[in-house]
């Protein structure tokens, strides 16, 4: 055979990782002040790896406060964040899914092609009432500004928004007949981004029981009133979407008995061609106290009239995509957990999942913010599908435009094996094997479980295998 070629690759360059955190406690942990900081930084060297950036920092403060008898509270931070890197990093930054600066309508932000650096900040304030007699209540004002970025060393899904949360709950533990305790909610809220446009105002109604013999359930009954949805069309202008409503149920059993189990549905619709619904069922064995097994099922069926689809460049302008979307998801979650001894035990965590959707009805959206939902969308002319390419061809009056075939089918595994052993009082041992396998070829846009699960298992796995250690050490 041909001899072996070696080779450099840069995969990640040197960096360093920080996060300081420091608490006080005051009033007997009635109030606690603390402050955290994140750093990280990147030796970029030429252009191979400038798409990242080469310095993050976060920082902030925090305050809790319990003050009334305890009976009410105060919750509160501030945070701040900077980047920087090269030109190209920032411009990544400016364009990604948690800002799309690049959004036309958007007239308080635009993607700056010479910036090296991005700044904003976040907050929340919070007032609640934690105790005293039957009722609760809380309300809640959050803001990230645009720029706010802590994905280098965190988890950040969105910035570019101020929202306002009001809940009210009420609550009875006094036993009755039939029942033990009981809550009733109520929840509002409104979301604007940072132009001061409307993108979400709903209201929920919820509530639960739990029987004399631990048996329990609980529902409840949303309502959105419809927005701007700024993310929708990826980078496009905000487009307004129906309003909706959505409901949800779930009943279960005893939890302390060695069977137990839940079953949960819910439903969605808006008020216009979208809609999807799902059930949830969980089974628990734990036939003695050292070892349980539980399974988690999962089905959702979906259909979506508004599914992006893609953003073409056609001439001049761009066309904003979208299609009728039909898609099944099917998912299943096993936990297995034993106990040898109090010091040594093992746990197991599987999760296949199997999701897969068809599109149909291309169109393209025309006017963005109607007020009509039919005028939102325009069909294309024409429609012309290559199965040897498995293409579109879309036709206008700008031209044509042609797009992958979006349907998809999608298969993932994830699993992995813990031993756990502490081998003296605060000391442990941790053995990991992680498994990963995912596959997803294009089929026909519809779940199979018998075929989806053998092409699975026919797909190379991804195997790691971790050891941890804790060493405490008495001072």
């Amino acid at each position: 055979g041909a001899p072996l070629a070696r080779h450099r690759e840069m995969v990640e360059p040197a960096s360093n990782y920080l996060v300081a955190r420091v608490q006080r406690d005051l009033r007997q942990g009635r109030t606690a002040l603390g402050a955290i900081a994140t750093a990280v930084h990147r030796k970029i060297e030429g252009e191979e790896m400038d798409f990242l950036r080469d310095r993050a920092v976060t920082g902030g403060l925090d305050v809790k406060h319990r003050f009334h008898g305890d009976k009410y509270s105060f919750d509160g931070y501030a945070v701040g964040s900077s980047i920087h890197g090269s030109r190209t990093a920032i411009v990544r930054a400016q364009r990604a899914a948690q800002r799309y600066y690049q959004r036309p309508d958007a007239d308080y932000v635009e993607v700056d092609s010479s910036r090296t650096s991005l700044r904003g900040a976040a907050g929340s304030a919070t007032l609640s009432k934690v105790a005293g007699g039957h009722w609760r209540g809380m309300t809640t004002f959050q803001f990230r500004s645009p720029g706010f970025e802590s994905n280098d060393i965190g988890y950040l899904r969105s910035a570019d928004y101020v929202a306002q949360m009001l809940w009210i709950g009420y609550r009875e533990w006094k036993p009755s007949r039939i029942v033990r305790s009981y809550n009733i909610n109520y929840n509002l809220w409104e979301n604007w981004n940072w132009g001061g446009e409307r993108t979400d105002t709903g209201t929920n109604v919820n509530g639960s029981l739990t029987y004399n013999n631990f048996w329990y359930q609980y529902g409840g009954l949303a309502y959105n009133s419809g927005g701007l949805a700024p993310r929708a069309l990826r980078g496009g202008p905000s487009i307004r979407i129906p309003s909706s409503i959505n409901g949800w149920t779930g009943f279960g059993s005893d939890s302390r008995k060695p069977l137990s189990g839940e079953i949960e549905a819910w439903v969605w619709k808006d008020f216009n061609k979208s809609r999807s619904y799902g059930v949830n069922p969980y089974l628990t064995v734990r036939p003695a106290p050292r070892w349980s097994l539980s399974f988690a099922p999962r089905y959702e069926h979906n259909v979506d009239d508004w599914a992006w689809v893609d953003n073409v460049d056609v001439g001049a302008g761009t066309h904003y995509i979208m299609a009728h979307m039909k898609q099944e998801t099917v998912a299943m979650t096993v936990r297995f957990n034993y106990a040898f001894t109090p010091d040594l035990s093992v746990q197991f965590y599987a999760q296949p999942y199997f999701s897969a959707g068809k599109y149909s009805g291309l169109k393209r959206i025309t006017q963005p913010r109607a007020s009509e939902y039919e005028d939102l969308m325009t069909p294309y002319e024409a429609v012309a599908y290559d199965p040897e390419e498995n293409t579109y061809t879309l036709a206008s009056e700008d031209g044509e435009v042609t797009i992958d075939n979006p349907d998809f089918n999608f298969g993932e595994l994830r699993s992995n094996l813990i031993v756990r052993w502490e081998f003296r009082p605060g000391s442990t041992l941790f053995l990991v094997w992680s498994q990963g396998r995912t596959d997803d070829p294009f089929k026909d846009g519809r779940v199979s479980l018998s075929r989806d699960t053998g092409d699975l298992f026919g797909v190379n796995s991804e195997d790691v295998l971790l050891a941890k250690v804790t060493y405490w050490l008495p001072l």
